[in-house]
């Protein structure tokens, strides 16, 4: 952040709408019910073949009821639209990719908290390499742009990315 400040960028703390507090479990519900719906032709004769937490997700997500499920899309829908007019005001909102470094193997791609508001919502985001942790993983900032304003988002993440000019690699 100081960096892009010293560069020219204007930052400073945007209050979310109210709608944020229920966006990540509206968003679990509509996750799982649409990878059940996607999954419902193999799952039942291949269910012990998916990995543990994806048939736990799709045994989950066969038990979401459709109104249930509509409520949730109206809830995302609800944030979408409290987020448009705040991120209208500005070429991109600026927040952590993850919670810490990346993690170590293969296993996962690390905890995605902070990603998923704007993924369920419908709102373009970016991860961005930002450093690296002691331990020599990546770290990461993320910019969110407007629905629909990927070109604005972009553009800005172009200039955030010319700033921060990483170049390291993270040791595998």
């Amino acid at each position: 952040m100081r960096r892009l400040s010293a560069a020219g960028a204007t930052l400073g703390d945007v209050l979310l709408p109210p709608s944020f507090a229920g966006v990540h479990d509206s968003g679990q519900v509509v996750v799982r019910a649409e990878a059940a719906a996607y999954h419902a032709p193999n799952f039942p004769r291949l269910a012990e073949e998916y990995p543990p937490k994806i048939r736990e997700a799709l045994t989950v997500g066969q038990g979401i009821r459709a109104v249930d499920f509509l409520a949730a899309r109206s809830r995302l829908r609800r944030f979408r639209d409290e987020m448009a007019p705040i991120a209208a005001r500005y070429d991109a909102l600026l927040t952590p990719t993850a919670p810490g470094p990346a993690p170590r193997g293969l296993e996962s791609t690390g905890d995605p908290y902070f990603c998923a508001p704007w993924s369920h919502a419908g709102m373009p985001s970016i991860a961005l390499p930002s450093g690296m942790a002691r331990d020599g993983l990546p770290l990461s900032l993320q910019l969110v742009g407007s629905a629909f304003a990927e070109a604005r988002l972009l553009g800005a993440a172009a200039w955030c990315e010319a700033i921060l000019d990483f170049r390291e690699a993270p040791r595998v």
